[in-house]
């Protein structure tokens, strides 16, 4: 018995607009981690020009007072566990974008179903979409959990700075 499935050729398309939404998904994961990439070197880059801003600060007072030296390594310790949350941030931003799981179709293979009719040929297309469909979302939320770590991590170490810049006020 022939059986006939009709709705292979609408299916397909929904499978066309799943394959290209994650496909959109992993463009927009991208551009999203190169933000934070650029975000986080720049927070760095100014937490090395406040470091060296503020020695020339406590150059002159830290023999007069050495409690404020002591407060002044406080305000050390502070920057190194930001730049080191950053640096961390800036790895998981960029292994976010190494995630190079995609699955793609292998061309060669249509000319061997292409003398099928369009429903078998849908329904052959809608198993091989079905697969790449699921390993690319895999690969996605892969992204999505690395990018979630390394923002964590970013926000951390700009709580952080903003903590020592304003204890550094404080201590002035």
């Amino acid at each position: 018995m022939k059986r006939d499935y009709y709705s292979a050729p609408i299916l397909l398309k929904i499978a066309q607009k799943e394959y290209d939404i994650e496909n959109d998904r992993s463009k927009k994961l991208d551009s999203r981690c190169g933000i934070f990439i650029s975000l986080s070197s720049a927070l760095i880059l100014f937490m090395a020009n406040g470091i060296l801003n503020s020695y020339a600060v406590f150059k002159h007072s830290m023999h007069v007072l050495i409690l404020k030296g002591i407060l002044f390594e406080f305000y050390n310790i502070l920057n190194i566990i930001s730049f080191v949350l950053l640096g961390i941030s800036i790895i998981f931003f960029i292994k976010a974008i190494n995630v190079t799981a995609y699955k793609r179709f292998n061309i060669s293979y249509y000319s061997t179903i292409t003398r099928y009719s369009e429903t078998i040929f849908s329904q052959v297309m809608l198993k091989y979409y079905g697969e790449a469909i699921t390993a690319n979302r895999q690969s996605n939320d892969t992204k999505v959990k690395s990018l979630k770590l390394g923002l964590y991590l970013l926000v951390g170490g700009i709580i952080i700075i903003l903590f020592a810049q304003l204890y550094l006020f404080a201590i002035k």
